[in-house]
């Protein structure tokens, strides 16, 4: 284009271009030659994936997912079903492309999205855990930027070490007090 200092149509098309040793491009035109070097052309922009929605428990999460490329998720116990209904930003490649993705803690190997490009949890046990999403171009070669979210689904409270803790501690209390309770009536009804 112009703006990248190319001659604004105007060429000499009965002799469209010639090709250097090295595969450099020369157009001739009314303002002189102009060179494209194909090696330098830059590969298109990499295929980049966005959130449509995020559902917990099949509700929309109302949190601002944002379209940023790491995401913090912190739920509770109870929000364990996790939907991301994603999309793909690729205007060189027409519905060909794919979504990958993996759970980190949960398991390594890459897994293909359905064709709607939902990826859906079930019943994910309490921990923290990382997805990783990645988008391909067409031909499957995933060269677009991974997308990063961190997901913290907090223990119920009765599977937290404070409250075991705590547990053992009244359950130890509570021995202690019964066995100073029997030993109490059994040294008073010796003497009585």
């Amino acid at each position: 284009t112009k703006k990248d200092g190319y001659q604004n149509n105007t060429y000499f098309w009965q002799i469209p271009f010639i090709k250097d040793e090295i595969g450099n491009l020369y157009f001739a035109g009314v303002n002189g030659i102009d060179r494209i070097s194909p090696s330098k052309i830059n590969n298109y922009p990499p295929p980049l994936i966005y959130f449509d929605k995020i559902l917990i428990n099949d509700k929309d999460f109302i949190g601002g997912i944002e379209n940023k490329k790491n995401i913090r998720l912190s739920l509770n116990y109870k929000q364990r079903k996790i939907s991301f209904k994603t999309g793909i930003l690729d205007y060189f490649s027409e519905n060909d492309n794919l979504i990958r993705y993996k759970m980190e803690e949960l398991n390594d190997s890459w897994q293909i999205a359905q064709p709607n490009h939902i990826i859906q949890y079930e019943e994910l046990p309490s921990g923290k855990y990382k997805l990783i999403i990645q988008a391909s171009r067409s031909g499957n070669l995933f060269q677009g930027p991974e997308r990063i979210i961190d997901i913290v689904i907090s223990p119920p409270f009765w599977d937290t070490v404070w409250f075991r803790v705590l547990t053992v501690l009244i359950c130890a209390v509570g021995l202690y007090m019964l066995i100073r309770y029997r030993i109490h009536q059994t040294f008073n009804a010796r003497f009585i």
